[in-house]
């Protein structure tokens, strides 16, 4: 359960994201209704509804079509390895579309977003990451605290893991 969980979150920060920018007229679905959509689609079958099994990167891009009417690109990056091509994708992203990226991967199994880049001549790129998971019963947290507990962070992509592979969808 816990798989399913963290890739919905960011599926669900991603919809937010359609929903404050481009006013699209859907609710952002429940992990429930998640599972249902990828059914509807036949994606899934019905067995996968209400159950614990994973949805990943090209699944939460099936949802973003499905609900937004636009299209998904999927991005394997092998071992980690954040080329400039590759890094040259996500800048040419966020400048024409500007939606957050999902960040999924074989060993790093809790999702992130992406939502910036930072590139410098004589070290590592940066991605600035948000990790969708944070919870708070009372309030909302402050840019600051979630920067101080990590949850909104600029990441070296030379921190990711090298050992596997990760996805990136790119909303289009």
């Amino acid at each position: 359960m816990v798989l399913k969980v963290l890739m919905t979150k960011t599926l669900q920060t991603i919809l937010s994201w359609y929903k404050l920018t481009k006013s699209c007229p859907f609710d952002v679905p429940t992990l429930l209704e998640v599972q249902n959509i990828l059914h509807e689609i036949g994606d899934k079958p019905r067995v996968f509804v209400d159950s614990h099994d994973w949805i990943g990167t090209y699944e939460c891009g099936l949802v973003v079509q499905h609900l937004t009417k636009h299209d998904f690109k999927i991005i394997r990056v092998e071992k980690g390895n954040f080329t400039k091509e590759i890094i040259k994708l996500l800048i040419d992203h966020f400048q024409a579309q500007g939606s957050p990226v999902m960040l999924g991967g074989y060993d790093d199994s809790s999702s992130k977003g992406i939502v910036a880049v930072k590139t410098f001549l004589d070290q590592p790129t940066m991605l600035l990451t948000c990790d969708p998971h944070y919870f708070e019963i009372h309030g909302s947290p402050t840019i600051a605290k979630l920067c101080k507990e990590k949850w909104l962070r600029w990441c070296k992509v030379t921190e990711l893991s090298e050992r596997h592979f990760y996805n990136l969808c790119l909303p289009l």
